[in-house]
Protein backbone atom coordinates (compact mmCIF):
# COMPACT_ATOMS: atom_id res chain seq x y z
CA UNK A 1 0.00 0.00 0.00
CA UNK A 2 1.52 3.05 -1.59
CA UNK A 3 0.72 6.86 -1.75
CA UNK A 4 2.12 9.31 -4.33
CA UNK A 5 1.04 11.86 -7.18
CA UNK A 6 1.08 9.78 -9.82
CA UNK A 7 0.83 5.74 -9.81
CA UNK A 8 1.55 5.13 -6.42
CA UNK A 9 2.36 1.49 -7.53
CA UNK A 10 4.60 2.25 -10.17
CA UNK A 11 5.00 5.29 -12.58
CA UNK A 12 6.49 4.62 -16.39
CA UNK A 13 7.43 6.68 -18.83
CA UNK A 14 9.03 10.07 -17.85
CA UNK A 15 12.27 10.00 -20.06
CA UNK A 16 11.77 11.10 -23.65
CA UNK A 17 12.74 7.29 -25.14
CA UNK A 18 10.31 4.42 -24.78
CA UNK A 19 10.32 2.35 -21.54
CA UNK A 20 9.04 -1.29 -21.84
CA UNK A 21 7.91 -2.70 -18.46
CA UNK A 22 6.21 -5.70 -17.88
CA UNK A 23 5.15 -7.48 -14.91
CA UNK A 24 3.80 -10.93 -14.64
CA UNK A 25 1.35 -12.59 -11.94
CA UNK A 26 2.14 -9.05 -10.01
CA UNK A 27 -0.18 -7.70 -7.22
CA UNK A 28 -1.02 -4.03 -7.05
CA UNK A 29 -3.22 -3.66 -3.93
CA UNK A 30 -4.00 -0.67 -1.64
CA UNK A 31 -2.91 2.18 -2.96
CA UNK A 32 -3.81 5.65 -3.64
CA UNK A 33 -1.85 8.61 -5.81
CA UNK A 34 -3.47 11.50 -7.41
CA UNK A 35 -3.83 10.10 -10.81
CA UNK A 36 -3.22 5.78 -11.55
CA UNK A 37 -3.71 4.69 -8.14
CA UNK A 38 -2.35 1.60 -9.00
CA UNK A 39 -0.27 2.17 -12.18
CA UNK A 40 0.77 5.27 -13.91
CA UNK A 41 1.98 5.12 -17.47
CA UNK A 42 2.67 8.05 -19.53
CA UNK A 43 4.60 10.17 -22.32
CA UNK A 44 6.67 6.99 -23.80
CA UNK A 45 5.85 4.76 -21.61
CA UNK A 46 4.90 0.40 -22.92
CA UNK A 47 3.55 -1.85 -19.80
CA UNK A 48 2.32 -5.12 -20.47
CA UNK A 49 0.05 -6.39 -16.93
CA UNK A 50 -0.16 -10.11 -17.75
CA UNK A 51 -1.82 -12.53 -14.85
CA UNK A 52 -1.73 -9.33 -12.69
CA UNK A 53 -4.41 -8.66 -9.79
CA UNK A 54 -5.26 -5.01 -9.53
CA UNK A 55 -7.42 -4.14 -6.58
CA UNK A 56 -8.35 -1.36 -4.18
CA UNK A 57 -6.21 1.06 -5.87
CA UNK A 58 -7.40 5.12 -5.52
CA UNK A 59 -7.22 8.24 -6.61
CA UNK A 60 -7.63 11.03 -4.71
CA UNK A 61 -8.06 15.54 -5.23
CA UNK A 62 -3.94 16.60 -5.26
CA UNK A 63 -3.17 20.32 -6.53
CA UNK A 64 -4.55 20.72 -10.23
CA UNK A 65 -4.27 16.94 -11.13
CA UNK A 66 -7.82 15.71 -11.64
CA UNK A 67 -8.34 11.71 -9.59
CA UNK A 68 -8.11 8.99 -12.98
CA UNK A 69 -7.35 5.83 -13.15
CA UNK A 70 -8.09 4.29 -9.96
CA UNK A 71 -6.41 1.38 -11.10
CA UNK A 72 -4.45 1.89 -14.03
CA UNK A 73 -4.12 5.47 -16.18
CA UNK A 74 -2.17 5.05 -19.15
CA UNK A 75 -2.12 8.45 -20.81
CA UNK A 76 -3.40 8.86 -24.16
CA UNK A 77 -0.60 11.06 -25.42
CA UNK A 78 2.91 10.22 -27.51
CA UNK A 79 3.79 6.44 -27.80
CA UNK A 80 2.50 5.57 -24.12
CA UNK A 81 0.35 2.23 -24.31
CA UNK A 82 -0.73 -0.24 -21.57
CA UNK A 83 -1.65 -3.74 -22.42
CA UNK A 84 -4.12 -5.63 -19.40
CA UNK A 85 -3.78 -8.97 -20.45
CA UNK A 86 -5.98 -11.83 -18.33
CA UNK A 87 -5.78 -9.72 -15.16
CA UNK A 88 -8.04 -8.75 -12.54
CA UNK A 89 -9.40 -5.03 -12.01
CA UNK A 90 -11.57 -4.96 -8.99
CA UNK A 91 -12.72 -2.81 -6.58
CA UNK A 92 -10.89 0.11 -7.46
CA UNK A 93 -12.16 4.07 -6.91
CA UNK A 94 -11.31 7.32 -8.98
CA UNK A 95 -13.29 10.34 -10.29
CA UNK A 96 -13.12 8.74 -13.98
CA UNK A 97 -11.78 5.71 -14.85
CA UNK A 98 -12.55 3.52 -11.75
CA UNK A 99 -10.79 0.28 -13.10
CA UNK A 100 -8.74 1.65 -15.80
CA UNK A 101 -8.54 5.03 -18.10
CA UNK A 102 -6.58 5.69 -21.49
CA UNK A 103 -4.81 3.94 -24.78
CA UNK A 104 -5.45 0.50 -23.39
CA UNK A 105 -5.68 -3.21 -25.07
CA UNK A 106 -7.49 -5.60 -22.56
CA UNK A 107 -7.53 -8.77 -23.31
CA UNK A 108 -9.31 -11.50 -21.45
CA UNK A 109 -9.37 -10.02 -18.67
CA UNK A 110 -12.64 -9.19 -15.49
CA UNK A 111 -13.11 -5.90 -14.68
CA UNK A 112 -15.28 -5.43 -11.40
CA UNK A 113 -16.92 -3.85 -8.62
CA UNK A 114 -14.89 -0.82 -9.82
CA UNK A 115 -16.48 3.19 -9.16
CA UNK A 116 -16.11 6.17 -10.41
CA UNK A 117 -17.75 9.27 -9.33
CA UNK A 118 -18.88 10.66 -12.60
CA UNK A 119 -18.13 8.12 -15.55
CA UNK A 120 -16.33 4.78 -16.44
CA UNK A 121 -16.82 2.73 -13.58
CA UNK A 122 -15.16 0.28 -15.23
CA UNK A 123 -12.99 2.24 -17.78
CA UNK A 124 -12.87 5.05 -19.75
CA UNK A 125 -10.73 3.73 -23.35
CA UNK A 126 -9.79 6.67 -25.23
CA UNK A 127 -8.66 6.57 -28.97
CA UNK A 128 -6.96 3.29 -30.33
CA UNK A 129 -8.24 1.26 -27.12
CA UNK A 130 -8.94 -2.30 -28.15
CA UNK A 131 -11.07 -4.31 -25.92
CA UNK A 132 -11.59 -8.42 -26.65
CA UNK A 133 -13.08 -11.21 -23.90
CA UNK A 134 -13.35 -9.14 -20.87
CA UNK A 135 -16.04 -9.36 -18.12
CA UNK A 136 -17.29 -6.77 -17.16
CA UNK A 137 -20.06 -6.48 -14.21
CA UNK A 138 -20.88 -4.35 -10.91
CA UNK A 139 -19.43 -1.54 -12.16
CA UNK A 140 -20.99 1.80 -11.48
CA UNK A 141 -21.98 4.11 -12.68
CA UNK A 142 -21.07 2.06 -16.02
CA UNK A 143 -18.82 -0.33 -17.20
CA UNK A 144 -17.38 1.84 -20.00
CA UNK A 145 -16.88 5.03 -21.38
CA UNK A 146 -14.97 6.47 -24.56
CA UNK A 147 -15.33 7.05 -28.33
CA UNK A 148 -13.23 5.69 -30.95
CA UNK A 149 -12.17 2.39 -29.63
CA UNK A 150 -12.11 -1.17 -30.98
CA UNK A 151 -14.45 -3.66 -29.54
CA UNK A 152 -13.23 -6.83 -31.05
CA UNK A 153 -15.64 -8.81 -29.52
CA UNK A 154 -16.82 -11.70 -26.86
CA UNK A 155 -17.24 -8.77 -23.72
CA UNK A 156 -19.91 -9.33 -21.67
CA UNK A 157 -21.58 -6.90 -19.49
CA UNK A 158 -23.41 -7.95 -15.94
CA UNK A 159 -24.89 -5.95 -13.40
CA UNK A 160 -24.34 -8.26 -11.02
CA UNK A 161 -21.25 -10.05 -10.73
CA UNK A 162 -22.00 -14.24 -11.09
CA UNK A 163 -19.88 -15.66 -8.27
CA UNK A 164 -16.91 -17.29 -9.08
CA UNK A 165 -16.26 -20.61 -7.65
CA UNK A 166 -14.12 -20.67 -4.55
CA UNK A 167 -14.47 -16.75 -3.75
CA UNK A 168 -15.51 -17.70 -0.54
CA UNK A 169 -15.54 -14.14 1.21
CA UNK A 170 -17.01 -12.35 -2.16
CA UNK A 171 -14.65 -9.84 -2.86
CA UNK A 172 -14.77 -10.72 -6.59
CA UNK A 173 -11.09 -12.77 -6.33
CA UNK A 174 -10.00 -15.97 -5.45
CA UNK A 175 -6.89 -15.86 -3.08
CA UNK A 176 -5.16 -16.61 -0.15
CA UNK A 177 -7.90 -15.17 1.75
CA UNK A 178 -10.36 -17.82 0.38
CA UNK A 179 -7.55 -20.40 0.84
CA UNK A 180 -7.66 -19.94 4.69
CA UNK A 181 -11.12 -19.95 5.01
CA UNK A 182 -11.48 -23.39 3.27
CA UNK A 183 -8.85 -24.77 5.49
CA UNK A 184 -10.96 -23.58 8.60
CA UNK A 185 -13.36 -25.35 7.46
CA UNK A 186 -11.52 -28.30 6.54
CA UNK A 187 -13.50 -32.15 6.99
CA UNK A 188 -16.86 -32.77 7.50
CA UNK A 189 -20.04 -30.04 7.07
CA UNK A 190 -22.01 -29.34 10.22
CA UNK A 191 -25.28 -31.56 10.63
CA UNK A 192 -27.02 -27.39 9.85
CA UNK A 193 -26.21 -27.48 6.35
CA UNK A 194 -24.16 -24.41 6.72
CA UNK A 195 -21.13 -25.06 4.29
CA UNK A 196 -19.26 -22.76 1.54
CA UNK A 197 -16.53 -23.91 1.85
CA UNK A 198 -18.16 -27.77 0.10
CA UNK A 199 -17.74 -26.24 -3.08
CA UNK A 200 -18.74 -29.74 -4.81
CA UNK A 201 -21.83 -30.24 -2.37
CA UNK A 202 -20.48 -33.86 -1.36
CA UNK A 203 -20.82 -33.13 2.67
CA UNK A 204 -17.46 -32.46 3.06
CA UNK A 205 -14.98 -29.79 2.37
CA UNK A 206 -11.52 -31.96 1.36
CA UNK A 207 -9.35 -32.17 -1.72
CA UNK A 208 -11.83 -32.34 -4.50
CA UNK A 209 -12.65 -28.60 -2.96
CA UNK A 210 -9.24 -27.68 -2.85
CA UNK A 211 -8.97 -28.48 -5.99
CA UNK A 212 -11.91 -26.50 -7.34
CA UNK A 213 -10.45 -23.60 -5.58
CA UNK A 214 -7.24 -23.60 -6.52
CA UNK A 215 -8.60 -24.00 -10.57
CA UNK A 216 -10.26 -20.63 -9.67
CA UNK A 217 -7.44 -18.74 -8.48
CA UNK A 218 -7.46 -15.21 -8.96
CA UNK A 219 -10.25 -15.17 -11.47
Amino acid sequence: ANAAGGGAGVFSGLSSYPAYVYFYDCEFLDNTAAQGGGINVNNHGRVILDRCLIKDNSTTQWDFWSPLGGGVLGLNQNEAFTVIHNCDVVGNTAERGGGAQGRLNVYHARISSNIAEDFGGGVVASSDSRINSVHFCDNTPNHISGNNWTDEGGNTFHDVCDPTPGDLNGDGVVDVSDLLILLANWGPCPLDGSCPADLDGDGVVDVADLLILLANWSN
